[in-house]
């Protein structure tokens, strides 16, 4: 009776076991499914494109570690459509809405008072995270945009805020209530992705040869009813210059 009951619940644990994995397995597929769709025409790293401005510089990359977009960045620059509209555009609004709630700020942070703050910083973090049998190691984006300090102040800068992209470990292994984010440098490029139901978007960062940063937006999504659905696109250029 003993070994039986050890058995039952040796088959318990395994079967548990195996539908977590798999269950694990199938979110890894959706990322690449995703990641396929948000990149779409085979977009994987920051490079010249048949929408990139012709009058913008050369584009350099991030650096093999990606490291090199780390610095301090206008936070107003300009937009590039694919039908090449220009418009003005602050940093902090290329993010959407479930990425910009940050620690110590429970409620989105207005992005109309995020335009108020004139820099942003770029740095980047290494972690380490528990993956399905393993640590991992993976990357994480922290924007701090920053105003214009008073005369009387000590610092040129003071911080608005912070963004962590992403905030806690990243997709599929977040954990509740986190967006669906994932930080990864490929081809010199940072990229950045979050992901929803049937979408998401995507931000590849680099350099251009004037030291400014270059940010190729897009958004994907699946329309529809199904069986019968079809992707739509939307990208863009954006450009902030570098600050001294």
């Amino acid at each position: 009776m003993a070994r039986e009951q050890f058995n039952r619940r040796t088959r318990v644990m395994r079967s548990s076991s195996w539908m977590a994995n798999a269950a694990h397995a199938a979110r890894l597929i959706s990322v690449v499914l995703l990641s396929t769709l948000v990149v779409g025409c085979g977009t994987t790293k920051v490079e010249r494109d048949k929408f990139y401005p012709a009058d913008w510089p050369d584009i350099v990359g991030a650096a093999e570690d990606c490291h090199g977009i780390e610095g301090n960045f206008e936070n107003k620059g300009v937009l590039v459509d694919e039908k090449g509209q220009r418009r003005e555009v602050w940093f902090t609004d290329l993010w959407p809405a479930a990425a910009v709630i940050t620690p110590g700020h429970p409620e989105l942070k207005d992005r109309i008072e995020l335009r108020a703050c004139e820099h942003v910083r770029l740095a980047l973090e290494s972690f380490t995270y528990r993956g399905l049998y393993s640590d991992l190691n993976a990357l994480r984006l922290v924007i701090r945009p920053s105003r214009q300090s008073a005369r009387d102040s000590p610092a040129l800068f003071e911080p608005c805020t912070e963004l962590r992209l992403p905030k806690g470990h990243p997709y599929p292994f977040n954990q509740g209530g986190e967006p669906n984010i994932l930080a990864y440098c490929m081809k010199s490029s940072l990229q950045v992705s979050l992901q929803w139901g049937t979408g998401g978007y995507a931000w590849l960062l680099g350099l251009a040869g004037d030291g400014s940063l270059l940010v190729r937006t897009e958004l994907a999504e699946l329309v529809g009813i199904p069986p019968i659905v079809w992707p739509t696109m939307e990208a863009g250029w954006a450009r902030f210059n570098k600050v001294p």
